[in-house]
């Protein structure tokens, strides 16, 4: 049992009242199921852990508007990551064991994600199902290693006002 399993009783209940979560840099590898309690929480930080996944259960956070799982180990996202309607902002920069192909097209049905942080994944090549995501207004691929960016990244056209490409070979043709 890991220490934030051992969350209970009154401490489980004041969690459940809080809008903002922030375990970054905590040395965690994995979150409870019981995350998917925490259904008033807005803003989810677990920058600088060592998460290789996340619950299923994670996809119970519907309010969430920010998620921020930077410089983590995750090789995958759950399917329920989809269910976060109200996501505007998600950081998934340096996971670079992740599946950027199935997390982008996961991420495509959230229609209210507006901001996207890539960075320091190396990616060489940009998915071509980064064209789903066309509700994004910025979207961070900087020090990503990418070559060249596919033909689907135009349909971001109408609604992308910032695209950080910087240290990237990309960046220099």
């Amino acid at each position: 049992m890991t220490d934030i399993e051992r969350v209970t009783g009154e401490f489980l209940e004041e969690l459940q009242k809080r809008e903002k979560l922030d375990l970054s840099n905590k040395g965690l590898t994995e979150l409870p199921i019981s995350i998917g309690e925490l259904k008033s929480l807005f803003y989810l930080y677990l920058r600088e852990n060592k998460l290789d996944r996340l619950p299923e259960e994670i996809g119970e956070l519907t309010n969430l508007i920010e998620l921020n799982l930077s410089w983590n180990d995750l090789e995958e996202l759950p399917k329920t990551i989809s269910n976060l309607e109200n996501l505007s902002s998600f950081s998934l920069s340096r996971n670079i064991n992740l599946d950027f192909d199935d997390t982008l097209e996961k991420l495509s049905k959230l229609n209210n994600l507006s901001s996207l942080s890539l960075c320091c994944n190396n990616l060489k090549i940009l998915p071509e199902t980064i064209g789903g995501l066309t509700n994004l207004t910025e979207l961070n691929l900087c020090c990503s290693y990418l070559e060249k960016l596919p033909e689907t990244i135009k349909k971001l056209a109408p609604n992308l006002k910032k695209l950080h490409l910087k240290y990237n070979p990309v960046w220099n043709n």
